[in-house]
C-alpha cells in the first residue's frame, strides 16, 4: 500500500509539474503575442504617419507647381497680349 501511495504521489507531482510547465509556456506565448501585437501596432502607426507626411508633402508640392504654372501661363498670356496690341497699333499707324 505504501508503494502504491508513493506511486500515486509521484504521478500527482508529475501532473502538477506538467500543468505548471504548460501554464508557464502558455503565459510566455501570451506575452510574446502581446509584444508582437504591440510591435505591429507601433509599426503600422509609424507607417501610417510616414505615409500621411509623404502625401501631405506631395500635395503641397503639387499645389506649388500648379500655382507656379498658372502664374507662368498668366505672365505669358499678358506678354503675348501686350505684344499683339503694340503690333496691331503699329499696323494701324502704318496703314494710315
Amino acid at each position: 500500500m505504501g508503494c502504491c501511495n508513493t506511486t500515486a504521489a509521484t504521478q500527482q507531482q508529475q501532473q502538477h509539474c506538467s500543468s505548471t510547465a504548460a501554464a508557464a509556456a502558455l503565459q510566455q506565448q501570451q506575452q510574446y503575442g502581446s509584444s508582437t501585437a504591440a510591435a505591429l501596432q507601433q509599426h503600422c502607426s509609424s507607417t501610417a504617419a510616414a505615409l500621411q507626411q509623404h502625401c501631405s508633402s506631395n500635395a503641397a508640392a503639387l499645389q506649388q507647381q500648379r500655382s507656379s504654372t498658372a502664374a507662368a501661363i498668366e505672365q505669358q498670356q499678358q506678354q503675348h497680349y501686350s505684344s499683339s496690341s503694340s503690333s496691331t497699333a503699329r499696323g494701324v499707324c502704318t496703314a494710315e
